[in-house]
């Protein structure tokens, strides 16, 4: 499942809107109210849930509600989750690895400093399925996945 979050923002005051607050803006308009929304979809691109969160929460704490509900909704399958290092955090690996569900995400950069040795090793293994990628054993489930940029795509 790939989870992204975007926000909307507001002309105006958005007094009506009890959603809309200022808060960190995507599309840098942080004068203006925003809402935020999350968008889960399956591995083909099919939109399987959304949710719309208040426009100034934190994005790392709304995976857990997210991944509640689509277990709430669709079962607990086990399912790999997609999403960029804004949603990183120890709480939320925990908790998917608590519920039995993979993960990729990218690493925060402030804490690419602590992979270092293991990533200048050069004892890379090469990752089934994708060309190119590979990325050694951090010590536990955790791997550092990489591709050549010419491999990343859609």
């Amino acid at each position: 499942m790939r989870y992204e979050l975007t926000s909307t923002s507001f002309e105006g005051a958005a007094e009506e809107c009890e959603k809309a607050r200022r808060g960190y803006s995507r599309d840098h308009r942080p004068d203006c109210p925003q809402v935020v929304l999350a968008l889960v979809v399956t591995p083909e691109g099919f939109p399987l849930t959304y949710e719309v969160f208040d426009g100034n929460p934190h994005d790392a704490k709304s995976l857990d509600q997210i991944v509640a509900e689509v277990e709430a909704k669709h079962g607990d399958l086990g399912r790999v989750w997609v999403f960029d290092r804004g949603i990183v955090s120890e709480a939320n690996l925990t908790m998917l690895q608590e519920r039995g569900a993979g993960y990729l995400a990218g690493t925060p950069r402030h804490r690419l400093g602590e992979f270092e040795p293991e990533l200048l090793r050069g004892d890379w293994e090469s990752v089934a399925g994708r060309p190119g990628g590979r990325g050694p054993r951090l010590g536990g489930p955790e791997r550092f996945m990489a591709w050549p940029a010419a491999r990343i795509g859609p």
